[in-house]
């Protein structure tokens, strides 16, 4: 048994806080005693202490795009000192035999990790392809510090190889697994009539919620009797795009056919509620929702886009379309609205593949198996390059 320090960078419940959750279950079943840190109070912090992990609210920052003003810079620098401080007490105290950190927004864990000669796990779950190649390659530089990194899909391997190449015999790629007999709630029905549409996820432009906008707006000027249901909510400072979605249903008259649901914890049950689900996201590492839409047999329309693209087959698990093309999107929806044969097809085929590939027990042996292999004490030199 090994003692492990798990680092997660907030406490509500996305597609990554759930996965999260996943991987503390696999390191617990393992055998091996976990603490959880998080930032503060939520939901996410019950769904670690049932899982079988000790859970301690520390505020370590972390790293966010809007940090990137000189102002707020300015402020995490001086944060991080202190975060860095905390961190240095918490592993002093523990003295645990592996930091498991995850995503690539916490690089004050990896740093600590170091100073204590303690090897560490990063399960990468971005793709930061939209920033500059110099701030890709200072995201990722921390990396080098790790023993390990798990990689949430090729796309994501990638991203990291192609900043850092001689961390490609470190990464390995791992995908999401998890229980999806709770996403299973009930039995595919035909369209008939209205069609009910679900996107759910962080309302960020990242997920494209504007792009889905504006392909429900195509609908329906082409006679779809159709409406949506947004499940998600924004992070702090990203009240603006929210505003900006909710002006477009209002001027567009969608006000009766655009639902904001804001945070919901049971996704499955608004999985069971839609007919289509459609995942519009600009970039999408992995993409967790449209593996449990495909869980519930709910055919999906998502992106062609780094993750996306490696579990959606085109045409035969659902249907990928070019990203920030709302008529593609539309048409996409309509043709699986109108199609009984194609729906059939997607939401049975979508099933069986999820099933097969992203298992909770494989997920939970490959995850014990990496950190069985880096846990045991350095020897020898400070790791990196």
């Amino acid at each position: 048994m090994s003692r492990i320090v798990f680092a997660h960078p907030g406490t509500e419940l996305y597609g990554s806080d759930r996965m999260a959750v996943e991987t503390v279950a696999a390191l617990v079943a393992a055998g091996n005693e976990v603490t959880v840190i998080v930032p503060d109070h939520g939901p996410l912090g019950r769904e670690f202490h049932s899982a079988g992990a000790a859970v301690l609210d520390r505020p370590v920052p972390v790293l966010r795009k809007r940090d990137a003003h000189p102002l707020r810079l300015m402020k995490l620098m001086v944060a991080s000192i202190y975060g860095l401080a905390s961190i240095l007490r918490i592993l002093g105290r523990s003295r645990p035999e592996l930091v498991y950190v995850n995503t690539i927004i916490q690089p004050l864990w990896l740093i600590g990790a170091w100073l204590f000669r303690i090897q560490s796990v990063v399960h990468v779950r971005e793709v930061e392809a939209s920033i500059s190649r110099p701030l890709q390659k200072g995201l990722t530089a921390p990396l080098r510090l790790a023993s390990a990194i798990v990689c949430n899909s090729e796309a994501t391997r990638s991203f990291v190889v192609r900043n850092h190449s001689r961390l490609s015999q470190r990464s390995v790629v791992i995908y999401n697994g998890k229980d999806w007999e709770p996403y299973y709630k009930y039995s595919p029905r035909a369209i008939v009539g209205e069609v009910s549409l679900l996107a759910v996820g962080r309302l960020s432009p990242r997920k494209g919620q504007d792009v889905l906008l504006e392909a429900v707006l195509h609908l329906v000027r082409q006679g779809v009797d159709v409406k949506l249901d947004l499940v998600g909510d924004v992070f702090p400072g990203y009240e603006w795009f929210r505003d900006e979605l909710a002006e477009f249903v209002r001027t567009n008259g969608l006000s009766d056919r655009v639902h904001f649901s804001g945070f919901r914890s049971d996704v499955a049950v608004s999985l069971a509620e839609a007919d289509i689900v459609v995942v519009p996201s600009r970039m999408e590492p992995f993409g967790t929702v449209a593996a449990e839409a495909m869980a519930a047999m709910r055919p999906v329309v998502v992106t062609d886009v780094e993750g996306l693209r490696e579990i959606v087959e085109h045409m035969h698990t659902g249907i990928r379309v070019r990203p920030e093309n709302p008529s593609e999107l539309a048409e996409a929806i309509r043709l699986i609205a109108s199609d009984e044969e194609l729906w059939r097809k997607l939401t049975l085929a979508g099933y069986e593949y999820v099933r097969d590939n992203f298992s909770k027990t494989r997920y939970q042996q490959q995850i014990a198996n990496v950190c069985e292999t880096v846990s045991r004490p350095l020897k020898g030199g400070a790791r990196g390059e």
